[in-house]
């Protein structure tokens, strides 16, 4: 065989099937970028503070506490997104990031609407669990969808520094934004940035009054 020729194997252990399987890997794997490790981790933490409400739904204090850190960080995750992620799909990726964001703009305005009727719900009143649960399975829906299709797009048309300085302008982002959803924000970028920095002291004023776990390794929102 060809390859076999010129690699020289000392062995036959390495057989042409073998060889086969390991050049399709090495030009096929693609180490995620890291805005996409970014925005998965985040995902990933949504899905854990989901996780910790149902483990305690029957708490009412608790429930609350989980409810409170899930919208708290489902907000600022969304608005990051349609301020950095979707317009890096539209310039980036052409006619098929275009449409990426515009499905993505449609997806985050629906939960951020039923995420603010929660807002206004507290754990234990009727309703509340079967709202939250509404909210988190569209949100879940989302969530793949992204994973699946819109962020191996992403990855297949950016460079690794692309990826990274996205990344930090993703993650920088999220420190400025709102703690609870605003569905009447605009999705202009730059209206809605301009938005978010003015409602969020409000939101963080507001923090201070709700109730957050404390038990997840990682600071409680009054101490952000």
């Amino acid at each position: 065989m060809v390859i076999s020729k010129y690699l020289r194997l000392p062995t036959p252990i390495m057989t042409s099937e073998f060889l086969s399987t390991l050049l399709r890997r090495t030009y096929t794997t693609k180490t995620p970028s890291a805005i996409t490790q970014s925005v998965r981790s985040d995902h990933h933490a949504l899905r854990d503070v989901y996780r910790r409400y149902e483990d305690n739904k029957n708490e009412k204090k608790e429930a609350q506490k989980w409810a409170n850190r899930y919208i708290h960080d489902l907000a600022r995750h969304s608005v990051a997104e349609e301020l950095i992620l979707y317009p890096a799909f539209k310039t980036m990726l052409g006619e098929r990031g275009q449409e990426m964001a515009e499905r993505d703009y449609e997806h985050i305005q629906t939960i951020k609407e039923i995420a603010h009727q929660l807002q206004s719900m507290k754990a234990g009143d009727d309703g509340f669990h079967t709202k939250f649960k509404e909210l988190t399975a569209i949100v879940e829906a989302h969530l793949k969808e992204e994973e699946e299709i819109d962020l191996p797009a992403l990855d297949k048309g950016i460079t690794e520094a692309d990826g990274y300085q996205l990344a930090k302008q993703f993650e920088r982002m999220k420190h400025f934004l709102p703690t609870r959803s605003h569905p009447a924000a605009p999705q202009n970028p730059i209206l809605q940035a301009a938005t978010g920095f003015v409602v969020m002291p409000f939101d963080k004023l507001m923090d201070q009054f709700r109730t957050f776990p404390s038990d997840r390794g990682e600071k409680r929102v009054d101490d952000e």
